[in-house]
Formats: C-alpha cells, structure tokens, sequence
C-alpha cells in the first residue's frame, strides 16, 4: 500500500547555472510501500548530461570520484527503488548530474521513511462478564497510533481514533455473549486485527479463586491466588529455569500433562483450584578434553578439561623464555596454531587428547 500521508516534496541543486529539482511522493512521510518511485528534472541545456543515483540509509553521503559507482552515468530521470524493508527505517536517495567531461555536479538528497512491518503484540482485555452494555478495555499495542473499534467487524461501524491504553466502549444489543472487535494502523498505514470477548449478563457468577505455586529453578505464571468467575478458563505458562526441565504439574494435588508448549489450561472452573509444578535437572551431556605439555612451556587450560556438548574451548599455548613451539597433536594428528598461539575446538561432540611439544629456539 502507499503512505497515508502522501505530499509531494523537492529539494534542488545547481551545477553550471543549471539545477536538478527531485520530488518523490512519499518524501519526508512513512510509507508502507517498500518501492518508492523518484523523479528528477534538470534546467540543463546539455544533451549529454547523465545522473549518478542511489538508495541509502545515509543521509550525509555525497558523489564524489571515490564514491561514485563503477557503472556508467545514466540518462533516466526517474527511478524506483529496489525492496526497502524495516519498521519506521530512514532511507534516503541521492542523485548527482554528471556532465559530458565526466564532472560531477552537487549531489541532491531526499529523505523518506519505510515502514513495512504491521503493528504486533497485540492485546485487548474485557471483563469476562457484565452487568451493563458499558465495557471497559485495556488495549495494549506496539508499533501503532491508531485504532478502530467496532460491534460488527474490523473497520466497519466505526471510525478511526488515537490509540489509548484504556477505553470505555458501548456495546449493543440484548444479553449475551459480545465480540469487540479491534483494528490498529501504524503510521505508513500498515493495519493488525485482534477480538475481545465479553457478556452481558443479568448477575455476576460466583467468584472461585486459583492458587498456583511453583517449586524452585522455575516459575508459573500466573502465580499466588487469582480470582476468576465460574465457568471461564485460566491458562498457566510454567518457565523452567536453564538447564531445567517441568518434572510434574499438579491440580489439586492430581498430576496431569503439561502441553508442548509450555502451558496449561483450566476450562470450565467451578470452584476453587490449587495447582503446584516441580523442575528437574536437565541431563547435561559432558566430554573430557585431556590437555598435557611438554618440558620447555605450558598449555592452559590443562589437565582433564569437561567440556557441555556441543560448546567450544580455546586452549592457550606458551613457550618458557628461549624455547617454541614445536608440534601440537590433536587426538595424534598434527593441528595448525592461530598467531596468537591458541587452538579453538567448536561444537565439541567427543573426548579429545591434546599434547604440545616444545624445542629449543634455533634449534632444527
């Protein structure tokens, strides 16, 4: 889609008596198209006159005989660019005319911004139930400064309004369940839908409350005692620390299976629940690096080294004064040593044997 906001701007440069006037819809503003058309004119009288362009995200840069292109000067004076993508990215493009003797004029900028990522994290928070057709929201967003509320569906029956955290929204119609639907627009006109679910209903259901605690190396969340009424559901995420795994969840005292994901539901409550989780050790796989040296320096670290599959350690290696480094073996065959006389072992999968030799400096 093209931005919103769409006016047309131009910034001019002089060369020879001549000047070059470059305009592009979208300069200055947020667009959502990520290609974005230029134009330039020139009051030169110079049929041979080319044109050095270029999309950045420079503001600063300038043609000059380093910074020109290796290809030729062009004739076009218009130009779209290639994909531009990023969430609200400054761009800029520059042009400079370029003459028949190869000279190169006054390079000329126009700046604009691109912004092809919708807004995210989305979250609007109803009560579960009401007495009234008056329901107050909590709206959360990232990325947007717009919103469009609506009874019927997104962008319609309604209008569009500064984003705010909170919002007292009417609802309509009779008892019952309602959907409250959102739309949000950032500032290039990049759009994200999300729902509300609330009811209206004649009397408020029993209130039960739900104590969840978690042992330690982890967490659950939500945690301690959360009140929530009769008949709605209430999801846990259960966060093991690192190295840690979920050993067991338990409702009332009863084990069930936490889901792939990491989360549990409560559906249908109907009186008060405790849940408790447990964390285990994760098993950590292990290898020994054996690292030894002969007379005349040392090896560090050295002796049995343990190693966690699949990490990396870097041995340093130091001659006594007057002595070099002969040979270094890795499980017996010969291993090259960077400048700095360390050797790295990557993604360490198996038990490794390292032995560095030493000699005499001069000596054959």
């Amino acid at each position: 889609g093209e931005s919103r906001r769409s006016e047309r701007s131009s910034r001019s440069a002089r060369q020879d008596g001549a000047s070059l006037e470059l305009s592009s819809e979208d300069s200055g503003f947020v667009s959502a198209n990520p290609e974005v058309t230029v134009r330039w004119d020139s009051s030169s009288d110079d049929p041979e006159e080319k044109y050095y362009y270029v999309f950045n995200k420079d503001g600063a840069f300038g043609f000059t005989k380093r910074t020109a292109p290796r290809t030729r000067p062009v004739g076009t004076r218009r130009t779209t660019s290639p994909k531009l993508e990023g969430d609200n990215i400054a761009y800029y493009f520059h042009v400079a005319p370029v003459n028949a003797r190869g000279r190169i004029g006054e390079t000329v900028t126009i700046g604009f911004r691109i912004d092809t990522v919708p807004p995210s994290n989305l979250s609007v928070t109803a009560p579960r139930f009401i007495l009234t057709r008056s329901v107050p929201l909590t709206i959360g967003v990232t990325g947007a400064s717009e919103m469009y509320i609506s009874n019927t569906g997104h962008g319609q029956d309604g209008k569009w309004e500064k984003w705010q955290k909170e919002n007292e929204w009417q609802l309509t119609g009779d008892e019952g369940e309602k959907k409250i639907f959102v739309r949000f627009r950032d500032r290039a006109g990049n759009t994200s839908d999300t729902i509300a679910v609330t009811e209206i209903v004649t009397s408020l259901p029993e209130l039960h409350t739900v104590t969840a605690e978690s042992g330690e190396h982890g967490s659950i969340s939500p945690s301690g005692e959360t009140e929530v009424y009769g008949g709605s559901d209430l999801t846990f995420t259960i966060t093991p620390d690192e190295d840690w795994l979920t050993d067991r969840l338990f409702i009332d005292g009863e084990p069930v299976t936490l889901s792939e994901d990491g989360t549990y539901t409560l559906g249908n409550i109907t009186g008060d629940v405790s849940v408790a989780v447990t964390f285990k050790e994760k098993q950590v796989v292990t290898y020994t690096v054996t690292a030894t040296a002969g007379p005349g320096g040392t090896i560090s670290p050295s002796g049995e080294v343990t190693v966690k599959e699949k990490s990396e350690i870097i041995f340093k290696i130091t001659p006594d004064p007057g002595y070099e480094i002969e040979r270094l073996l890795a499980d017996g065959k010969l291993m090259g040593l960077k400048e700095d006389n360390t050797f790295q072992i990557i993604n360490v999968r198996k038990d490794y044997v390292l032995s560095v030799s030493f000699r005499e400096q001069g000596s054959d």
